[in-house]
């Protein structure tokens, strides 16, 4: 019993030993709170602690630069600085510092959604100096005792949205902001739209006489005498003068490429053709039994179809020799389906026949094998013709039963080789074509457009000799050269009226003396009565800016019929009666938007302007080392 007792208690030592070990251990690797700093020996912990606190801080305080600072106050540099200042016009100074304007800058960008409508479209919301406009224009709006109504903020709402649930989800899909918050921001952006619009309502009220003047200057009335010539009564003249053949050919070869290519041959093509008469009775039993139509196919259904399709052209109504109303023409332009069904009935099932030829042989093509259009035409119970090249308008206006404007488009654009990509319906015929050879546009010897060059030649001689009549003219009221003139060109000329008129009549010459006009007035608003004259002198934008009693260089219209030598009589202001109310109501709002337009760019656009007025101040100006642009 007591040898048991004795081994327990030696067994509780050893466990105790062990345990007191364990712990010493532990301690060796992981040592208290109060040994984390070892501190020199002979020297106070207290004190050696807040030495090196000191460091640490002073450290910091001289390497973190003004951006970090920056960074980690959220955007702003010193929150308590003074970033943005101004006055108001009875001297109030209002000031935001760095934290309040940055937070300002947030809430003017949450509106951005708005800006479109809020008149603020294309401004930046990152950009400091619109924040600062911004929040100044609005405190102007309280300052001048304007402010937005509740249903001007629903109505900004739908207009942006469109509706409510539109609207909700927009917020909703915001987790930094709520309805109650958007709209306060939203009152603040009316709020200061308004105030511009009432600025700008202020500008826009013109006084009476403003819009008067502006009117007349843009109807001035001018005044002109005229002499007009033929330039065809010249023709004989011309052609009297005409140049022997190298001349004239020197002369073709000296036109400019464009000119040149009034006398290239127009583009042509050969093709071979099968084709078949519509007024053919024959049954054409080869091709129907080659290419039988399926049994299924309902008859009725295929010759409506092919009525429907084709009509324009197979089916016709013979124009009335006496014409008819035209009304009734474009009534009855097309036989009735019941007045051509035995027709349609005849035709349908041919012409699908044929589309299954056609399909066939371009099959075959397809697969690299040679078709012989002329043996399978033949055979097929068709006519062949082998067609020479023609002209787009050749192959149209042929006297043959195929020729027609849908072959001659069915054709022009294909390859050489190539099969027409349909059947061509023309009224005389059914055709498949296929394009042998084309050729493309070029001009010809001269020999052989030497006839159409003379022709060219003489209408441009005769243009010039009827300028150089009036030039004759006008030479005698021409003015003295003066020092520093340019050397061969045309000197000035003015005249008085009755001086002009003696001339004129000496001349053998009839004097047109054209009323006070408006430059753009045309008889009855219509263009198409304008007279040649008229068109003349509305495109003659030099004679607008002549003093009265000058006569310009005599000229031609762009044509070359005709020759004009003129006389400035001076302008003058239109009656204000001319003016109807529609020119009334469109000239205020020109002239209004005008005078908004200036405003603003003088004042709240103009950052220069907005600097002075309200002794503003941007500490983000320092830091760019700029002033506000213009």
């Amino acid at each position: 019993m007591s040898k048991n007792r004795e081994q327990k208690h030696a067994k509780h030592l050893a466990e105790k030993h062990s345990h007191e070990k364990q712990q010493a251990k532990e301690t060796e690797q992981h040592p208290t709170e109060a040994h984390l700093v070892e501190v020199p020996k002979g020297t106070s912990r207290l004190r050696f602690i807040l030495s090196f606190v000191l460091v640490v801080f002073l450290l910091l305080v001289f390497s973190i630069t003004g951006p970090m600072m920056s960074a980690l106050s959220g955007g702003s540099e010193g929150g308590d600085a003074v970033f943005m200042s101004w006055t108001l016009p009875d001297g109030q100074k209002r000031t935001l510092n760095t934290a309040e304007f940055f937070q300002e800058k947030r809430a003017f960008a949450t509106l951005e959604i708005m800006y479109p409508i809020l008149g603020m479209a294309g401004i930046d919301p990152g950009d400091n100096d619109a924040t600062a406009r911004f929040l100044i224009t609005e405190d102007m709006a309280h300052f001048s005792g304007v402010s937005a109504a509740t249903d001007d903020l629903e109505e900004l709402i739908l207009t942006a949205f469109g509706d409510a649930e539109t609207y909700k989800g927009y917020i909703a899909s915001r987790r930094d902001l709520t309805p109650l918050a958007f709209e306060a921001l939203l009152r603040r952006g009316r709020t200061a739209q308004r105030y511009t619009q009432l600025l700008a309502s202020g500008v826009s009220a013109l006084a009476p006489t403003e819009i008067a003047d502006a009117w007349s200057k843009n109807n001035q009335e001018y005044n002109f005498q005229y002499v007009e010539l033929t330039n065809e009564d010249f023709s004989e003249a011309a052609r009297a003068s005409l140049p022997g053949d190298e001349a004239l050919e020197d002369w073709f070869d000296g036109l400019s490429p464009f000119e040149k290519a009034g006398y290239n041959t127009s583009p042509s093509w050969s093709a071979d053709l099968a084709w078949l008469d519509t007024s053919s009775s024959a049954p054409m039993q080869a091709l129907m039994e080659a290419y039988p139509r399926p049994e299924d196919e309902d008859a009725e259904e295929m010759a409506l179809n092919y009525y429907n399709s084709f009509s324009y052209v197979r089916f016709l109504r013979p124009t009335p020799e006496d014409g008819g109303a035209e009304e009734e023409q474009d009534a009855e332009r097309f036989l009735a389906y019941e007045d051509v069904t035995s027709l349609a009935q005849r035709e349908a099932p041919i012409y699908n026949s044929l589309v299954d030829w056609l399909s066939d042989m371009q099959t075959r093509l397809d697969e690299g094998e040679v078709v012989d259009l002329q043996t399978e035409a033949i055979a097929l119970g068709l006519t062949f013709a082998a067609v020479d090249p023609r002209t787009s308008a050749d192959w149209a206006e042929g006297e043959e039963p195929w020729s027609g404007n849908f072959l001659a488009q069915s054709t022009g654009g294909l390859p050489e080789g190539r099969l027409a990509t349909r059947v061509t319906v023309e009224e005389g015929a059914f055709v498949i074509a296929q394009v042998v050879e084309k050729f493309a546009a070029s001009l010809p010897p001269f020999s052989e457009v030497r006839d159409r060059v003379a022709d060219s030649w003489a209408e441009e001689r005769r243009a010039e000799l009827a300028v150089e009549s009036l030039v004759s003219l006008r030479a005698e009221f021409e003015v003295a050269p003066e020092d520093g003139d340019v050397k061969d060109a045309p000197r000035a000329a003015s005249t008085d009226l009755e001086a002009f008129k003696s001339a004129v009549t000496a001349a053998g010459y009839t004097l047109v003396e054209r009323g006070f006009k408006t430059r753009y007035s045309r008889p009855g608003d219509d263009p198409s009565k304008n007279s040649e004259a008229d068109n003349f002198l509305q495109n003659s934008t030099q004679f607008y800016t002549l003093e009265e009693g000058t006569l310009p260089v005599p000229s031609g219209t762009r044509d070359g019929k005709l020759s004009f030598l003129v006389r400035v009589g001076g302008k003058r202001d239109p009656e204000l009666s001319m003016m109807d109310p529609g020119e009334l109501a469109m000239m205020k709002m020109q002239l209004g938007r005008t005078a908004e337009m200036a405003f603003f760019q003088n004042t709240y656009e103009n950052p220069k302007w907005i600097k002075a007025e309200f002794s503003l101040y941007l500490k983000s100006w320092e830091s760019d080392n700029d002033e506000p642009a213009n």
